[in-house]
């Protein structure tokens, strides 16, 4: 298993920050090239297959919810596919939660593992992760 950790998204990435699309493109473009480079330096090879990831948010601020937490990552979760060299339609399944506050910036754990899809053992450790 592999762990990388993004900065946490930038606020007007949020769909909730209400910002004009077409002026955030920069922003968009920023933030997945700093997560590409980020996955890029694990220097891992995945198959092309199903890669289990889980995407654990450490939000400045309690007051996030999960969804929009997982739109404004978007980008940066592209970013770390293009960095490993898979395509992100191969990233299955998909784990998501807010675990708890980081002050002050935020943070994003991405854990990538190639598992069978029908192999539990990647749920049954992300969830003992959270657990403790």
């Amino acid at each position: 298993m592999h762990k990388i950790v993004l900065p946490f998204p930038p606020w007007s990435l949020s769909p909730n920050a209400r910002n004009d699309r077409r002026g955030m493109t920069k922003t968009r473009k920023g933030y997945k090239f700093i997560c590409a480079g980020l996955a890029r330096n694990l220097k891992i090879s995945l198959d092309k297959k199903p890669v289990a990831i889980a995407v654990l948010f450490y939000p400045p601020k309690l007051n996030v919810d999960l969804d929009n937490c997982l739109a404004a990552a978007k980008s940066g979760l592209d970013g770390v596919a293009i960095g490993l060299g898979v395509d992100d339609k191969f990233f299955k399944p998909i784990i998501i939660d807010i675990v708890e506050r980081d002050s002050p910036h935020g943070r994003v754990e991405v854990y990538i593992d190639n598992v069978d899809i029908v192999d539990n053992s990647f749920n049954n450790l992300i969830t003992k992760m959270i657990r403790t």
